[in-house]
Formats: structure tokens, sequence, C-alpha cells
């Protein structure tokens, strides 16, 4: 622990940087791709599909277009080429593709996914310079601000409609469990998923405590999600902190929001620059070990 506790330092270096960026690309990426593919219209006009003909963006022809585009700027965004301009046009393809999205009436959640480049467009835009201490911080710090302020604005949201009911109304949580296992199983046709909403049920059926002590946890985490941003080991140890609770919900519940669990992983925690460093570590640590050499037992 004390080994992982010294590997995420103080401040964000070129790698760490780059780590994060290729995470995201793999992330972001196939969402649009498979976005842009899968819908031809845009029936409730939703966001800015409200004032945008949405039906034009998603043509065949358009569409192809779009998808070749965010390739290369995907490209480009790792080679760091003219970041700041790319961020806004990822900004603006992720703002068209989920709002044609919703406008199918799938729900996702992906805002926070899309305002993310808008956030690193503006640390780009506040620095000129691309080697300064400032950009290297404020490209993280802002995307990690605006993880931080959607969990916070989650909570917020539950205090406003409902209150601390939104802990005491725990005891229909039973029904919440046995819809979301629902709909797991429509999805995939796995009847396990029906064993497991039983078991769930049962579980906190038996002690209604454990439901409240887990939703008040669940609201506090998310109220007081501002604490990350003080620094990068605070956000590290709220990221550890967010990630248990969401693993709790999919256990749970089994409801896993990937455009917003994904994001707080790459930019709180960063596992592929911790995996590398760990794993280069160890290489070295075997490497330079002396040789021991073994005596025969009967010299």
């Amino acid at each position: 622990m004390r080994f992982l506790w010294n590997k995420i330092g103080c401040h964000y270096s070129r790698e760490e940087w780059f780590c994060m960026k290729l995470a995201l690309i793999v992330l972001w990426v196939p969402l649009i791709v498979s976005t842009l593919t899968k819908y031809d219209s845009a029936p409730l006009s939703v966001g800015i599909c409200k004032v945008f003909p949405c039906d034009i963006f998603i043509h065949n022809g358009v569409s192809d277009f779009f998808i070749l585009t965010t390739l290369v700027v995907a490209v480009l965004y790792l080679l760091e080429w003219k970041t700041r301009w790319l961020t806004i046009i990822m900004f603006l393809i992720s703002l068209l593709t989920f709002s044609v999205e919703e406008s199918n009436g799938v729900l996702e959640r992906r805002g926070l996914l899309t305002f993310i480049f808008f956030a690193q467009f503006l640390a780009y835009s506040f620095s000129r310079r691309k080697t300064s201490k400032h950009l290297a911080q404020n490209r993280v710090q802002f995307s990690i601000q605006i993880i931080a302020v959607g969990y916070t604005l989650s909570a917020f949201s539950k205090l406003y409609n409902s209150g601390i009911y939104w802990v005491l109304d725990g005891k229909n949580m039973a029904l919440q469990i046995l819809k979301s296992f629902h709909y797991q199983y429509i999805d995939l046709g796995n009847a396990e998923y029906l064993r497991e909403a039983n078991i769930m049920v049962g579980a906190f059926g038996k002690n209604e405590n454990l439901i409240y002590i887990a939703l008040a946890c669940t609201l506090i985490i998310e109220a007081f999600a501002l604490i990350s941003i003080l620094n990068k080991k605070t956000a590290f140890v709220y990221g550890t902190l967010l990630l248990l609770m969401h693993a709790g919900i999919a256990h749970v519940m089994a409801i896993n929001i990937t455009a917003i669990v994904y994001p707080m992983i790459i930019f709180m925690l960063n596992p592929i620059y911790l995996a590398v460093k760990f794993l280069l570590s160890a290489f070295k640590y075997a490497t330079n070990r002396p040789f021991e050499r073994k005596t025969d037992a009967f010299n």
C-alpha cells in the first residue's frame, strides 16, 4: 500500500496524462461509433436536437463523415496536436451524438462525459504553453471537477426532490432491486438475474437497517464529492471510495452507469498508469536481484 501511495505523487506527469487520454479514447470512440451506426432518426428531439435538425446529422453519408472525423481527432488527441481545438470538436461531436441517443428515448447520462472535453478545452485555453505546469494540472483537475460536480448535483437532486425520505423510503428498495434485475433478464435473457434478484430482496428484507445505512452512505459520499478536487491524493482516495460505492450498487441493484463510473476511474484512479508503473517496478526489482547460487545439499 505504501508503494502504491508513493507512486501517486503530487503532480500529474505527461505519462499519466497519456494513460488517461488513452483510456478516455478507448471509452469514447466505441460509444460515438455505435451510436452513430445504431440510429437513423431523432424522433423525440431532446437536448441540442430541439434547436438543431439532428436527422440531417445521422443520415448515412453525414454519419460516416462524423465517424471518420471521430477516429481522426481521437488519434490527434493522443498525439497532443492542436489539443485546444480538438477538445472543443470532441465536445461538439459528443453533444450531437448523445443528443441523438437521448432523442431515441435512451437515457445513458452521458452528459458528464461530454463536458469533460469542454473542461479540457478550458484548461488548454487558459494556458498558451504546452509545457506549462498549470496546464499539466488543470487539464486533469478540470476533468475531475466536472466529475465531482456531477456527483454533488446528483446528491442535491435527491435531497431537493425527496429530502431525508430518500433514505427513509429504503424499505421500498426491494421494488427497485426487482426492477433492475428484471431489466437485465429482459435485455440478456439470462435467468440467473432472476435468482440473484430473489437473493438480494431476501437479504435486505431480513435487515432493513442495512438498507438505510447503505443509502445514507451513498448520499453522503455523493454530497461531499467535491473533496476530491483538493489535490491528487484526495482524488485517488475519494475515487476509491466512489468505486466501492458503485461496486456495491452494481452488486445489489445490477446498475452500472458506464458514462459516469469509467470517467471517474480514469481521472481519479488512472488504473492504466498505476498498472504500468507497478509492472515496471516489479520487473526492475526482479532483474536487479543479486543472483543466489543454490548449493548442492549433499556437498
